[in-house]
């Protein structure tokens, strides 16, 4: 009887240590296949650059492109101060300079061609940020841009029947 107690406690110890090779070569499974899905995205990302790069090469020669970047641009900078106070309005829980710069910038412009340059359609406008978002921003990215702007949208309605007086192109007579 003592020799088969034996045995078993033998069994089970060289069962213990299997079981601990095992959990050691499955963590550095985990860990390896961790580092492969790392690898792919960044992959993905740059196959992705790369295949837009032609198109946003050719979109750049557009003189109609050029002149309309340089109009959102001016625009940007002229009425900066005035942009973000509206953004900062519309943030809950947020300061703007907390934001990260690509969100940040992506809400900016998407006012400008709302609000300043009245360019686009409000929907439009909103989904074109969000695709930018999505594309060059954090994984939350979209949903945070598109929240503010319909917040952005909403207080622009609720302010003077739409228009908000303090940004350029507002109000009843323009």
């Amino acid at each position: 009887m003592l020799e088969l107690i034996q045995q078993v406690q033998v069994a089970l110890s060289n069962a213990g240590q299997a079981l601990e090779h095992l959990e050691q070569r499955l963590h550095s499974v985990r860990h390896i296949l961790d580092e492969v899905v790392q690898l792919s995205q960044r992959a993905v990302n740059r196959v992705g650059v790369a295949l837009s790069m032609p198109e946003l090469l050719y979109i750049a020669q557009s003189q109609e492109v050029r002149a309309y970047a340089l109009q959102l641009l001016t625009a940007l900078r002229t009425h900066k101060e005035a942009i973000d106070a509206r953004l900062q309005k519309a943030l809950v829980g947020w300061q703007l300079q907390r934001v990260g710069r690509i969100e940040r910038d992506i809400l900016r412009l998407a006012v400008v061609e709302m609000e300043i340059l009245a360019s686009s359609p409000v929907k439009v406008a909103i989904n074109e940020a969000v695709e930018l978002a999505k594309k060059y921003g954090d994984p939350e990215a979209a949903a945070f841009v598109n929240g503010v702007l319909r917040r952005v949208v909403d207080s622009q309605m609720e302010t003077h029947r739409g228009r908000d007086p303090s940004l350029p192109g507002s109000g009843s007579g323009g």
